[in-house]
């Protein structure tokens, strides 16, 4: 299995398998695996065109719930590692997300039974 850097993943934490498209099919929009890991082992793999979208679905998934915060005081806080996420625009701390592109070396599609 080709895991990004150490980091291992599990069939179950592709948060969106149907969105899959192999090697071989038409893939206009570029789709690809994107590992997303934070605190406590929160994350999971999303199918996205870019990581800002693989974040914005995992956030969807409520898989980042470690990493959601309320409010941030802009005068004391660096506002660069702070992003709105997902559909609802909820404020996430991104300081500890690690996110990396890989090649899914499988259909999950077929995993899920």
């Amino acid at each position: 299995m080709n895991t990004p850097k150490g980091f291992d993943y599990d069939v179950a934490e592709i948060v969106n398998p149907e969105d899959y498209i192999g090697p071989k099919e038409y893939n206009p929009g570029m789709i690809r695996a994107y590992l997303v890991r934070g605190m406590y082992n929160s994350g999971g793999v999303a199918l996205a065109e870019c990581a800002s979208d693989a974040l914005d679905i995992i956030a969807d998934a409520g898989k980042l719930k470690a990493h959601r915060v309320d409010d941030v005081d802009t005068d004391d806080t660096d506002v660069d590692t702070y992003a709105y996420l997902g559909n609802y625009g909820e404020l996430y701390d991104l300081e500890h997300l690690y996110v990396e592109e890989f090649d899914l070396p499988f259909d999950p599609r077929e995993e899920e039974e």
